[in-house]
């Protein structure tokens, strides 16, 4: 008895279904290994190998084979290998375009037609099947009647459409069956261009007539052949059905139309009208307009009223063609700029977009399309898919006509001389490339010709997405070589991204060392506004940490500062330096001559960067916490010695006994002093992931601006020029000479867009390089 095994697995037929028939394949040799019984894995793996055929054990043996894992076999580890390999070779956008092209077959019920669409939509990645499935029913079934039936009904859902279907068709079985058929119904004449008679009736659903009677002004006529005579009709796009009166059917059975009589019991309603017309009956025949005819069907009717042609046999004959109206021109139609074209149409007294929305635009010349296989259908399917908004598939493919390296990859296809190929970066990719006319393909992606692809970045740039996003957006409908490198250059060098996106990040900090001796080096500022509204004016010693406090009323000029620090150099005498934030006490004249007069460096800290003076600002937080005399005795934390036995070089006596040791030496002092310092510069650079700044003088920077509004850029929209730069402080100039001290944060580098043909060069030195 021979055994039905399964047939090879063909690897090269039909690409395109590729891992649909590798499913069904595989399901039927699961099938078949249960009917044998084989149940050893290695053994069901040789057998599967043995059932596919030589081109499948070569697929596999070209594959990495792994080893199965705690709980695989071997030959679940085959098929896993097998189905990564063949499966991701389904193409949804064919499968999908397959799918909607499905109809039902005639005596086939809409229960095997919604069967054939879930067998197809598995393959086609839909999100929801079951919608899809009733949304091609909908369109695709064969009965009119059930076709309404769904319309009228809202949202329907797949488990009612199945109910309504079943329902129909078994009702229209039953009445089959019950009804006697009569001859004289639907009855064509047995002689050749015989005339009709009386016309018959048929049964459907209501259509609705708009313009019937003839009483209303002037209307313009269209003159149709109708069977063989000419009849002056009105074109009504709102007529769901073709009209005429008695008297016009008297006339034309005068002269012997040719038709053929038709069964019909149809409610037909004047557009306002809750009376349906009185109709005679019905026939069909053919209609004509020049060289273009179509068969259609006509109701008499017994009122009075002009000739109609209904919508759908005006669109037929191409006598009504509705085109899109002026609201639907957007922003996106950057290839013809209309508005400057037509400025009156558009803008000022005179605009007259509303009237013209009602006009149509009817082309002089229609191209007759001819008839191409099915493959060229499915590429100019996938090239039309491809396109990207505001760019025309003509332009696509006027732009390759002319592009160099386009019409050496279309020579390359046609003659298979891949040696000659211009662009080396197109041959790891050759097998997948493709051409229908003038347009290159790579899988179902176009290839933008060079003079087309800054128009595609700004297009796929609209909304202004990141890197990432902008990829996704581009990879899914067009390629080119290094079309990752220009998406990445032309987002980094968007100007409107730059003024919003987030600042740079910070360079690693600089520590201030520690001075020689006490007193050297100081450091001041203001903590408040207290609770009383006073406040305090602190000063720290950067050797000793000893801190200094004064209390102020609510003034905290420039002279009450003087005065506060005449007091404290009484005790400590006069220091080298001293830092200061910019606030306008600290940058007066006043202030800046008793330094001055004293020998004292003003050491003013970078604007807007408070961590400058951070010696001064922890010190101010600490002394919300602790009392004069707690701060000035406790060992500090970085120098592990009180303020005062480094200030005074004794430690002072307090409630708690200790032993006086007199010490001159600072040297442990210093390397605490240090180690902290670095310890804390290690654990703030990685934090804030600083990264050293690689900004120099002459630089185009933007500098960071105070928001207004939750809609204000980040940045100042102007770019500065970098002048100085000192460590994290630099000095900036915008146009006007203006010059800003800010810290490195403050700023990030201002990337300008190079232009097209700097683009264009830089393309040819890396095919160069790849040649």
């Amino acid at each position: 008895m021979a055994e039905a095994r399964p047939i090879l697995f063909d690897v090269g037929n039909d690409i395109n279904s590729l891992g649909q028939r590798w499913t069904r394949w595989l399901r039927s040799f699961n099938l078949y290994a249960t009917g044998k019984g084989v149940v050893e894995a290695q053994q069901k793996k040789a057998l599967l190998l043995h059932s596919a055929g030589m081109e499948v054990q070569d697929v596999y043996y070209t594959l990495v084979e792994r080893d199965p894992g705690e709980h695989e076999t071997v030959y679940e580890v085959a098929v896993e290998i097998l189905n990564n390999h063949f499966t991701p070779q389904v193409n949804n956008s064919f499968q999908r375009n397959q799918f909607r092209a499905m109809e039902q077959k005639p005596q086939e019920t809409i229960e095997q037609f919604i069967t054939r669409l879930r067998q197809k939509a598995i393959y086609c990645n839909f999100g929801n099947v079951d919608e899809a499935i009733c949304d091609q029913v909908i369109d695709k079934c064969s009965s009119k009647r059930l076709r309404r039936k769904l319309l009228e009904r809202h949202n329907v859902t797949l488990q009612q459409l199945r109910e309504t279907a079943q329902a129909m068709e078994a009702a229209e079985k039953q009445a089959t069956s019950i009804e006697q058929p009569i001859e004289s119904v639907n009855k064509v004449s047995t002689y050749a261009n015989d005339t009709c008679s009386e016309p018959d009736y048929e049964n459907e659903d209501d259509d609705y007539a708009f313009t019937v009677h003839g009483n209303q002004g002037k209307v313009s006529k269209f003159t149709v052949n109708v069977g063989g005579i000419d009849v002056p009709v009105v074109i009504d796009s709102g007529a769901t059905v073709n009209i005429i009166d008695r008297t016009l059917w008297e006339h034309l059975k005068k002269n012997k139309i040719k038709c053929e009589s038709k069964t019909s019991s149809k409610n037909l309603y004047a557009y306002g009208s809750n009376k349906p017309l009185t109709i005679a009956g019905s026939f069909n025949t053919n209609v004509c307009v020049n060289d273009r005819c179509v068969s259609a069907d006509f109701f008499v009717i017994e009122e009075d009223g002009q000739a109609l042609l209904g919508h759908k046999t005006s669109i037929e004959l191409g006598v009504l063609k509705i085109e899109t109206n002026v609201n639907t021109v957007t922003d996106n139609v950057v290839k013809t700029n209309y508005t400057s074209k037509f400025p009156k149409v558009f803008s000022g007294s005179q605009n007259i977009a509303d009237s013209l929305s009602r006009l149509l635009v009817v082309p002089k010349n229609e191209s007759k399309q001819g008839e191409i296989n099915q493959a060229e259908e499915y590429i100019r399917f996938v090239a039309s898919e491809s396109t990207p908004n505001a760019v025309k598939i003509e332009d696509v493919d006027k732009m390759s006509l002319n592009d160099k390296e386009l019409q050496n990859i279309r020579n390359c296809l046609l003659n298979g001389r891949w040696q000659d190929l211009l662009n080396k970066q197109y041959l790891t990719v050759k097998q997948e490339l493709s051409s229908i006319g003038h347009i290159v393909l790579r899988g179902t992606r176009l290839i933008i010709p060079t003079e087309l692809r800054n128009q595609i970045l700004k297009l796929g740039h609209e909304g202004h997405p990141g890197i990432v996003l902008m990829k996704q957006r581009l990879r899914s409908k067009v390629w080119w070589p290094n079309m990752d490198k220009s998406i990445e250059e032309y987002c980094k060098s968007c100007y409107g991204c730059q003024l919003v996106a987030n600042p740079e990040k910070p360079e690693p900090m600089i520590r201030t060392s520690l001075p020689s001796k006490p007193w050297e080096q100081i450091s001041a500022d203001f903590l408040g506004p207290l609770p009383s509204g006073e406040y305090l004016f602190t000063v720290v010693d950067y050797y000793s940490r000893w801190l200094e406090v004064t209390i102020m009323s609510k003034s905290t000029s420039a002279d009450r500062v003087i005065d506060a620090l005449d007091k404290m150099f009484t005790i400590h005498g006069l220091p080298i330096s001293i830092a200061t934030d910019n606030g306008p006490q600290f940058i007066s004249d006043t202030f800046k001559n008793y330094l001055v007069q004293n020998g004292i460096v003003h050491r003013r800290i970078t604007p807007l960067w408070p961590a400058a003076n951070g010696e001064i600002e922890r010190q101010n937080r600490s002394l919300l916490k602790r009392m004069r005399i707690a701060n000035a005795e406790k060992p500090h934390c970085t120098t592990g010695v009180s303020p005062a036995e480094l200030l005074f070089n004794r430690t002072l006596r307090t409630k708690l006994p200790d032993i006086q040791i007199r010490s001159h030496d600072d040297t442990e002092v210093r390397d605490r002093d240090s180690q902290r310092k670095e310890k804390g510069k290690l654990y703030a650079d990685t934090r804030r992931n600083a990264t050293t700044n690689d900004l120099k003088a002459g630089d185009s920077v933007l500098v960071k601006q105070n928001r207004g509004n939750k809609l204000s850029t980040t940045f100042n929209p102007k770019p500065f020029t970098l002048l100085e730069k000192h460590g994290n402080s630099v000095v900036v100039q915008n146009d006007d000479g203006d010059t800003y001290k800010r810290n490195v944060t403050h700023i990030k580098r201002f990337i300008e867009r190079k232009s097209s043909e700097n683009v264009n060069s830089e393309n040819q030195n890396v095919n160069q390089k790849c040649q």
